[in-house]
């Protein structure tokens, strides 16, 4: 997948191995955390196998049944999941949790994208190439920039984590749970993202103009709307009700590893603009069903309506300047909104709320505050 951090996706927690922490590019690698399953026995080696196999048949003797244990059927509590079962399949029951049945079809010209029937964001395909062909300017322009941020843009094709950490203390020993919301949180949208690009279906600026010169290697999918936007957008959103004192630096980050798309030469301005819009409608579903309590009671949910480029883009310039200019209301009609879609059924509520416990514990003041 092209998708940043979604390439390392199962090493997307490799912030728990903590001793790894300098490599910030396997955030993720969920599934090492001290080779924690079986006790530090996953991927058993021949040899400890044979030694396994000599120890338990010189200490266990012929079958007793009276030393059989009595353990009772039953459900997994929440407090089971989080503590007993596989990483990867607690990743996947949040994942169902939080995502709820999304989907993307196409409708009318446009993508629409939906939670179990209710509409959370529509992004209307464009019809007409020369927007983007005027954007071209501003794409050359921006390379001016790539001596300044290289080491960035580099580093953001596969890692936007880090960057977000560098304004707070996010790290497992600290905030471990934090980390699992924001890994699938990325998840959930990602295919979101996918099926949107698939439907808006835009060629690159170096497909329009050989003198681009694109930084990095030109992903294969739709320019529109830009991933990297949407992720960074989801990811700022989050963080920025966790820690509202942070907010205007996570959203500036975001806008800033938007815009190095297009200083890379591989976006148009406008990418960044939808995938900014679609990044913080997931941020406020996601949010809405993790917790509740965070919804100002009787607020509707506002879906996000994503028009086209027209002509009069042809100078944008995507910032959170220019996105507040154009969609503030939406943006904070969206912060405490209710989530779209019904109810979360009641396993998940628990899983939930579970979740919701351990990061509160993670953010002093949150709990009091939201929970």
């Amino acid at each position: 997948m092209p998708f940043t951090s979604l390439e390392n996706h199962e090493n997307h927690e490799n912030w728990e191995n903590h001793e790894n922490h300098e490599n910030h590019e396997n955030w993720a690698n969920h599934e090492n955390h001290e080779n924690h399953e079986g006790g530090g026995r996953r991927g058993v080696s021949g040899r400890l196998s044979a030694a396994l196999q000599s120890a338990g048949e010189g200490i266990t003797g012929p079958f007793n049944t009276a030393l059989i244990r009595d353990v009772a059927l039953g459900t997994h509590t929440p407090g089971d999941l989080f503590t007993s079962v596989p990483r990867n399949h607690l990743s996947l029951l949040l994942l169902r949790a939080l995502g709820g049945h999304l989907m993307t079809r196409f409708e009318n010209g446009a993508a629409v994208v939906s939670s179990d029937g209710e509409i959370i964001a529509t992004v209307t395909a464009p019809a007409d190439i020369e927007p983007f062909k005027a954007q071209l300017t501003r794409v050359h322009q921006d390379g001016d920039l790539r001596n300044d941020r290289s080491s960035e843009i580099l580093t953001q094709v596969n890692d936007l984590l880090s960057f977000f950490a560098a304004s707070v203390r996010l790290d497992p020993r600290r905030r471990k749970w934090t980390i699992k919301l924001l890994v699938t949180a990325l998840e959930a949208a990602q295919p979101v993202t996918v099926q949107v690009k698939a439907i808006c279906a835009v060629p690159r600026p170096v497909d329009l103009s050989p003198q681009i010169n694109p930084l990095i290697d030109t992903p294969g999918h739709s320019a529109y709307p830009s991933g990297h936007a949407t992720q960074a957008f989801l990811l700022a959103e989050i963080m920025a009700t966790l820690d509202p004192t942070g907010a205007t630096i996570y959203r500036r980050q975001a806008a800033r590893i938007a815009q190095n798309r297009t200083v890379a030469g591989v976006h148009y301005p406008v990418d960044s603009r939808a995938g900014a819009l679609v990044g913080s409608a997931l941020a406020h579903q996601f949010l809405g069903r993790l917790a509740p309590s965070l919804i100002t009671e009787g607020k509707a949910w506002t879906a996000v309506s994503v028009p086209a480029p027209t002509a009069s883009d042809a100078n944008y310039d995507f910032n959170v300047l220019s996105l507040d200019n154009e969609h503030g209301n939406t943006l904070a009609a969206l912060r405490n909104a209710d989530p779209a879609g019904p109810e979360v059924n009641a396993y998940d509520r628990a899983l939930l709320d579970e979740l919701w416990h351990r990061i509160c514990a993670e953010w002093p003041g949150l709990a009091e505050a939201k929970a």
